[in-house]
């Protein structure tokens, strides 16, 4: 639009076909979304509406991205989807990332969102992470990460359930496009 506004607009045809001893089935579908971005100078504000009609599922939120004046960066969602069968689930989101060190870097993100299982339960999905990224040569660096998500069942039989997450990671930047990554997770 000009300098300090952008807008984006996306349709795309969908189609999904899904194999089961049943036998496939088939859905056809359009997925449209629009963004509209606000550029200021300590970071970002937008807006973005979607709707998927495979999925029956739409979404607004607004999001505000934040570069403090110690170069960490705050960014904050707050947004709800909608769904065809009806019901509305919140969809936040709270991300605080700062370098600590010259190549140091912690992370830490807090999020909320509802959605529907394939049981047509009403789920409400907590996450909380935590990384710190440690820069150990021009190449190389070695990630740590923690999380912790609860997925509460708001309308449904199934249980509650509550997963921990640990993680180690090697990143070595092969070429400017490539990078070799070797991982190790547990739960």
């Amino acid at each position: 639009l000009d300098r300090a506004w952008s807008a984006s607009f996306e349709i795309a045809s969908v189609v999904e076909e899904i194999d089961t001893t049943a036998g496939t089935t088939r859905d056809d579908g359009v997925d449209v979304s629009a963004t509209l971005t606000r550029f200021m100078p300590n970071g970002t504000l937008a807006f973005d509406a979607s709707y998927s009609a495979i999925d029956g599922v739409g979404a607004l939120a607004a999001r505000r991205a934040l570069t403090l004046a110690n170069g960490a960066t705050v960014s904050a969602q707050l947004g709800i989807f909608s769904f065809d069968q009806g019901g509305i689930q919140p969809n936040l989101g709270l991300n605080y990332t700062h370098e600590i060190l010259r190549g140091r870097v912690v992370s830490v993100n807090l999020s909320q969102s509802g959605s529907e299982s394939d049981d047509d339960e009403t789920l409400l999905r907590t996450v909380l992470n935590a990384s710190y990224r440690h820069q150990l040569t021009r190449n190389g660096s070695l990630s740590l990460n923690a999380g912790l998500a609860n997925v509460a069942v708001q309308e449904g039989t199934s249980a509650d359930t509550l997963a921990t997450t640990f993680g180690v990671a090697y990143r070595h930047e092969l070429t400017e496009d490539w990078s070799l990554v070797a991982r190790a997770d547990t739960q």
